[in-house]
């Protein structure tokens, strides 16, 4: 899914999304719980490929 999809599920702008990802900002405690549950599940739908790019991540970081 792009920022752009995640952002209208949620109500929101691409921009208000994006600082969501990268923790320039924090969602309200509704959006907060769901967008917590989409990334659970995104993480139980694809366990090696998230664990391969936070790894990508701890390198590059």
């Amino acid at each position: 899914m792009t920022q752009d999809e995640v952002a209208e599920v949620f109500g929101v702008t691409r921009v208000a999304f994006h600082r969501w990802e990268t923790g320039q900002a924090k969602p309200y405690r509704r959006r907060l719980e769901a967008y917590a549950r989409l990334l659970n599940g995104w993480a139980e739908k694809y366990p090696a490929e998230i664990a391969s790019r936070s790894a990508l991540t701890r390198q590059a970081g």
